[in-house]
């Protein structure tokens, strides 16, 4: 078993900003807790537009894109022109039932994901992506975006918690995958196995061998080796 290259954090994000084209999607998969949110709030860092969509309720992680300039709004109506780094967030009171939950964010989202479409040249973070596909029915949107991301200058960047659960179409449009050790290895390693740039048998035991707050970088387009990779959290 061949074990992958470590390279530093600082170095690895230069690497990624030298071969982040707009229009080229990143797919960051990990558990919870395992400093994904955190990696994927620097990678945003590289971008100039960003639209943030919230989809949690109650999540004090979200305090950190606050502090890097992000402006929360409860309606895409709301954003004014000159907004650079948003936090589309819907404000939904305490108490709410589960099925109005949901299609108050549907509500807010989809045309949302309309307008966007349209203005093109955003980044979009959907750090939910499966709860935004498959709880909130906008898989078709979301198909949609990384389809038409290259030629539309939209980028997609999606959070998961598990391989298994990325769309398809996700697997065959990511530019750039970061990926964390999960607990069901021998699946999860045959899914990842399909974005390309890594043998599956490489990767599964690479993945196993990661500490905390690892991960691995696979670059799918370029085909460069994957390598190994950890942001400090203190």
């Amino acid at each position: 078993m061949t074990q992958f290259d470590a390279v530093a954090f600082p170095k690895l994000m230069d690497r990624i900003r030298g071969n982040w084209g707009q229009g080229q999607h990143v797919c960051v998969i990990g558990p919870t807790g395992c400093g994904k949110t955190t990696v994927l709030s620097e990678l945003l860092k590289l971008r100039r537009y960003v639209m943030l969509f919230g989809s949690k309720l109650y999540d004090d992680t979200y305090d950190r894109f606050a502090k890097q300039g992000y402006r929360r709004y409860s309606r895409f109506a709301d954003v004014p022109s000159w907004a650079d780094r948003v936090m589309l967030w819907p404000r939904i009171p305490k108490g709410t039932e589960l099925r109005n939950i949901y299609r108050q964010q549907r509500e807010v989202f989809r045309p949302a994901l309309n307008e966007i479409f349209h203005q093109r040249s955003w980044t979009v973070c959907l750090d939910e992506l499966h709860y935004i596909c498959n709880e909130l029915g906008l898989a078709p949107e979301a198909a949609m975006f990384h389809h038409q991301g290259r030629s539309s200058r939209l980028t997609m960047v999606t959070g998961f918690q598990r391989p298994a659960h990325v769309p398809l179409v996700v697997y065959g449009s990511a530019s750039h995958v970061l990926v964390w050790k999960t607990k069901q290895l021998d699946t999860d390693g045959r899914r990842l196995a399909d974005f390309g740039g890594a043998d599956r048998r490489e990767l599964t035991a690479n993945l196993q061998g990661l500490n905390r707050y690892e991960f691995i970088y696979v670059d799918p387009v370029g085909l460069t080796p994957p390598v190994r990779s950890r942001m400090s959290l203190s």
